[in-house]
């Protein structure tokens, strides 16, 4: 904890390259929970930049919560006065203007850790994270991710703890007295603290080979806890898919002999990609029909990839400094995006992409915390590992990529990894390598580094039926005089026979190079008015402002080529229809979207891919997509013309969606489908019994007696929103059959979160008592605690004690894992959307949190935004 003077922030202008600098890094762990003690031995020398000016400083080294034990300069050991600490570090009050060895000796307590970060025990298992600064918390040296240096680890420890892994190629291993024994590991690959990885533990493992093009054989490992390693063998199958993709698209290949993963059920991100040791979250590794959904299933194929690939991206190229995050996470966001499309199809996956952008980057976009990929400045990088630079980077990385085409892309990136192998780089530098190679202009594409915010373009289209044209005319919205002037490369299609008779196709697609401020397109030779497809594949991350007619959204809902296009229209189609519902209680649904439901329930494609687009198409928008589009949220209204729309869709085809379900219903009970057959099956089966809401013997039957959790977990979702006494039954069941299993039960926790019942949040702080939850393990605070803050509905009850409660709950989180503390804290960040009613109420809620002085650097941040 800091107290509030202490409180400086970094800025990217502040740059200085590093005083001192070193080439290996020798560590020796003497584990233990309460007391570790860490050697490390390395020579330091100046910096290029010191030795030109012969200005030497002392060294400084960082350092949190560690005793140091002891300390030699060149084997003479220091005394107290030849150096001071400080709350962040170490620094020697010596100059040293020459190639100098340290070795320090410190002590640090793993058991007690629970922010997660540096060294730590999970269920029993010693575990590092260090990114982004968590070895200043493990010993004493450079945490910042422009040294880069090779490391030769010891690990030594109880000889009842089997498996002592390390980052790089184990070198020996063997007993070493007293009951103890020890590995040797060696990374030849230079890389920066936040890439370490150690762990330790008893585990069991699955293992495989993969043989790389040039023939090279590879050793797999995936380590678990007791019991879990079955559960690993879709990872597995994940990773080899991986590494032959990347080999085929990038023509990249794995540099070490052996890639391990470990698993484990402490940890505050998704996974790590620690050179060589992969270290995830265990929800993102273990899974089974059984056990996890098939969309977890996608996530772990994601996940894996995304980690992997940080090999090349991030890892062999790695950051200059923390302002450049989205040069790593952009970049390999989007080789992961591109690998599932290759993987699970292009259109549906763009979809999920586009629809989790707009429902969580977006709104972030428009918040109190919104920033530019590339951030200017922060008092806690932690903060800023934000949907911005991860989803919003990989989009900014997608528009490169639809400019020059995956060929030059790809050819670019291979000059990339020549010129920078090793090397800690800058986004200019990356961008740079495009016009380099490709001979590209990307002077104004290069400020979507720099420009916060959604870009919103008005566009106005008219029809000149004399002169046989179409023009198009777009504007910036909220293009001011400091905005920074954007590159848009905006796909489209016209139809050119307008939108009269679809089976007469005439169409022309290309891209436009849209740039500043606006500008005009224009279309000769037309005999009628042409339906103008615009945004296809969302090829830039904005907002289209366009009163269009309705008839050109159902033209493209059902006829457009692009997967996106048709969900888009289908989509604004039913937000424009949920609008007008909620201004009058009175209205009817207009009548044109039930009908063309029809059109798309009678008309069922054979494929799985057609399957599965169908269910993107039929979905009823969200509470928070439809909200996140108002300038002040109208929940309630809002709500109640979603369900109306539904409840009118359901009422008038009930008899075609029960018929469609039940025989969808026996088609799966066949085991001739592969796992993206059936997935995709299921997902169509659950989307329609989406609408059959009011059917609970028909959706406790599913769940009671389908062998898939994907199947179990659709049906509970829908129940629990349920008066019907088989909510509880069913809610009842699955605690007892699951109890056992947290992952599992971290579904639980999230559908009763989620509920739209008014009971919802006594029955939130009930489950926060409960032996269900524990406050300590990032996974049950999101599955609980997280849910239920993003529960538009509930959460944001206008008598105010939904933020009582969860200011409460990141109170007490704050001094035990700031960093769940402020992922919560950030759901406040949309406080100017919020009603007058819903403002006042927050703002007294935050108050206590507002006046602390104990609060983390992390918590402070995000509060002091609001």
């Amino acid at each position: 904890m800091h107290s509030e003077p202490s409180r400086k922030k970094i800025r990217l202008v502040d740059y200085k390259p590093p005083s001192y600098k070193t080439d290996s890094l020798s560590l020796e762990f003497h584990l233990d929970s309460k007391h570790t003690i860490v050697s490390s031995d390395f020579v330091v020398y100046p910096s290029h930049e010191q030795d030109e000016l012969q200005d030497y400083r002392y060294l400084f080294l960082n350092g949190i919560n560690l005793q140091l034990l002891n300390i030699k300069l060149d084997g003479n050991e220091l005394s107290e006065s030849d150096y001071q600490l400080t709350s962040k570090g170490l620094e020697i009050l010596k100059k040293i203007n020459k190639p100098t060895r340290l070795q320090i000796v410190n002590s640090i307590r793993p058991i007690e850790n629970s922010e997660l970060l540096g060294l730590y025990q999970s269920s029993g298992i010693f575990c590092t994270q260090n990114e982004p600064e968590g070895f200043r918390r493990i010993t004493y040296f450079f945490d910042r991710p422009d040294v880069l240096c090779t490391y030769k680890v010891k690990i030594v420890t109880d000889a009842k703890i089997p498996y002592l892994l390390a980052n790089g190629n184990l070198l020996e291993q063997g007993l070493a007295g007293d009951g103890k024994h020890y590995a040797i590991w060696e990374d030849p690959f230079p890389k920066p603290t936040y890439l370490f990885a150690l762990v330790a533990g008893d585990l069991e493992k699955i293992t495989d080979n993969y043989t790389t093009k040039s023939g090279k054989v590879k050793k797999l490992e995936i380590y678990t806890n007791i019991g879990k390693s079955h559960y690993a063998n879709f990872a597995m199958e994940s990773l080899k898919l991986a590494m032959e993709w990347d080999e085929d698209v990038f023509h990249r290949e794995y540099d070490l002999d052996t890639y391990m993963i470990v698993a484990v059920d402490d940890f505050n991100m998704g996974a790590m990609e620690n050179k060589g040791l992969n270290v995830f979250n265990s929800k993102l590794v273990l899974a089974s029909p059984d056990t996890a959904t098939d969309s977890i299933f996608e996530d772990i194929l994601s996940v894996i990839a995304h980690e992997y690939f940080h090999n090349w991206t991030g890892n062999r190229i790695t950051l200059r400094d923390w302002f450049q995050l989205t040069l790593k996470e952009g970049l390999t966001v989007f080789r992961d995006q591109l690998f599932s499309q290759d993987k699970i199809g292009a259109g549906v996956k763009r979809i999920d992409d586009v629809d989790f952008l707009r429902n969580y980057q977006f709104p972030e976009d428009a918040g109190k915390l919104s920033h530019p990929i590339q951030p200017k400045e922060f008092l806690d990088i932690d903060n800023f590992y934000t949907r911005t630079v991860y989803e919003k980077g990989a989009e900014v990385i997608r528009m490169i990529y639809t400019i020059v085409g995956r060929e030059k892309f790809v050819q670019a990136l291979d000059h990339y990894f020549e010129d920078f192998d090793g090397k800690a780089i800058t986004t200019e530098e990356f961008v740079s390598v495009f016009e380099k190679n490709l001979g590209v202009d990307l002077v104004t594409f290069r400020n979507w580094y720099h420009r916060k915010g959604t870009p919103v373009l008005e566009i106005n289209d008219t029809f000149d039926p004399k002169a046989g044209t179409y023009t198009i005319e777009w504007k910036d919205c909220n293009h001011s005089e400091s905005a920074l002037d954007l590159h848009y490369p905006v796909l489209y299609t016209i139809h050119k026979n307008g939108n009269s008779n679809p089976s007469n196709k005439s169409f022309e697609s290309g891209l436009f190079h849209w740039k500043g401020k606006g500008g005009r397109e224009q279309f000769t030779g037309l005999v009628e008015r042409p339906v103008l497809s615009l945004l296809q594949n969302f090829s830039a991350p904005i907002h289209l402002r366009w009163s269009r007619p309705k008839e050109d959204l159902y033209y493209l809902w059902v006829h457009d080529s692009d997967p996106f296009t048709r969900w888009d229209s289908g989509l604004n189609i039913k937000i424009q229809e949920i609008e007008r519902l909620s201004l009058d209680s009175n209205a009817h649904v207009d009548r044109n979207i039930i009908q063309s439901y029809r059109e798309l329930l009678i008309n069922l494609p054979g494929s799985w891919e057609g399957l599965r687009l169908l269910s993107y198409l039929l979905q009823i928008p969200g509470l928070t997509s439809v909200t996140n589009l108002q300038d002040v949220y109208k929940i309630d209204e809002s709500f109640r013309s979603i369900q109306k729309l539904e409840s009118s869709i359901t009422a008038e085809w009930k008899s075609v969606l029960i018929s469609i379900y039940l025989n969808y219903s026996e088609r799966l009970k066949s085991n001739s489908f592969d796992r993206l057959e059936a997935s995709s099956l299921r997902l169509f089966k659950n989307t329609i019994l989406g609408f059959l809401f009011e059917e609970d013997e028909m959706l406790y039957k599913q769940f009671s007696e389908s062998e898939s959790l994907t199947e179990k977990i659709a049906a509970l979702k829908i129940l629990s929103h349920s008066d019907s006494p088989l909510r509880l039954q069913a809610l009842d069941e699955f605690a007892y059959n699951w109890k056992s299993n947290p992952l599992v039960m971290d579904y639980w926790l999230s559908i009763q979160a989620s509920s739209c019942r008014e009971d919802t949040l006594e029955t939130v702080r009930n489950l926060k008592k409960s032996d269900y939850f524990d406050i300590r393990n990032p996974n049950r605070v999101s599955a609980l605690l997280g849910s239920f803050s993003r529960n538009r509905l509930r959460f944001h009850r206008e008598d105010g004690v939904g933020y009582e409660f969860l200011v409460e709950a990141i109170t007490e989180l704050d001094g035990i894992n700031s960093q769940s503390s402020s992922r919560l804290a950030k759901q406040f960040t949309d406080f100017a959307k919020l009603p007058a009613r819903n403002q006042e109420k927050l703002r007294i809620a935050l108050k206590p949190l507002k006046d602390s002085k104990s609060l983390s650097d992390l918590l402070y941040e995000v509060v002091q935004s609001i």
